[in-house]
């Protein structure tokens, strides 16, 4: 949280700023979600680089070329939204907490790139989200879904990728691009101004050829596996350095 803090004073200029284009950016009848969605990744870009961090990033290249796909990334803090936005340069929102509409900046941006907020304490609630997102994939809009349903806020330890995080990509049959993310616990969750080396991986993207005969359970173990699988090699690789 330290880290924030110290970003948030470096950036105090830009703030009356992004906040007036937040303001009128959430006019989507005059902006597209590229145009937005480009606007906010310029935002994360400026935020990033006053946190004292530093990204490598692999497999963008090997994302779907059509959108309309599902990203399933391990669940390590509050910095992984940014690490995704920071990398992906085509446009991608979320489900994400009811909770975060109460915070008055993300709701905005929750508005700019259309996401999807979910109570999931509300059952038939979180029916109607999941089924306005399997639309919306089915048309092209690519989505973050962080399979664990919380934070670990445990350094690259993933917990249980939940298999109904899946049936969205399931429904309307839409590629599931499993992400690894290293080293992102740290950078917001633990008051440190220590430099970071964080890491994020775009894996093989798994075709519905690929899952057509596997349940739910089955598939979110094959997703959990790979990005467990790739977190396992870079570690490795790390420690040998």
């Amino acid at each position: 949280m330290l880290r924030l803090v110290v970003m948030v004073i470096r950036v105090l200029f830009y703030i009356p700023i992004w906040l007036f284009h937040f303001h009128i950016l959430q006019n989507k009848e005059k902006y597209t979600i590229e145009e937005r969605y480009n606007y906010i990744y310029r935002f994360v870009g400026v935020l990033v680089r006053n946190l004292n961090v530093t990204i490598t990033t692999s497999g963008y290249d090997n994302l779907p070329e059509k959108d309309g796909y599902v990203l399933t990334p391990n669940h390590q803090g509050l910095f992984d939204s940014l690490a995704i936005v920071y990398t992906h340069k085509r446009p991608v929102t979320a489900i994400v907490k009811q909770e975060l509409m109460k915070a008055p900046v993300i709701k905005q941006i929750i508005i700019i790139l259309d996401a999807k907020p979910m109570d999931r304490r509300n059952l038939r609630s979180s029916m109607k989200v999941i089924k306005a997102t399997s639309r919306e994939v089915e048309s092209g809009r690519n989505y973050a879904i962080f399979p664990e349903g919380t934070r670990s806020k445990v350094e690259n330890v993933v917990g249980e990728f939940k298999s109904g995080s899946f049936k969205i990509a399931i429904d309307v049959k839409a590629p599931i691009v499993p992400v690894a993310l290293i080293n992102c616990a740290s950078v917001l969750d633990k008051n440190s101004l220590k430099k970071i080396h964080t890491e994020i991986h775009y894996l093989d993207p798994i075709y519905y050829e690929d899952y057509q005969d596997m349940n739910t359970t089955e598939i979110a173990a094959l997703a959990q596996a790979k990005v467990e699988e790739k977190i396992k090699e870079r570690l490795e690789i790390i420690e040998t350095k």
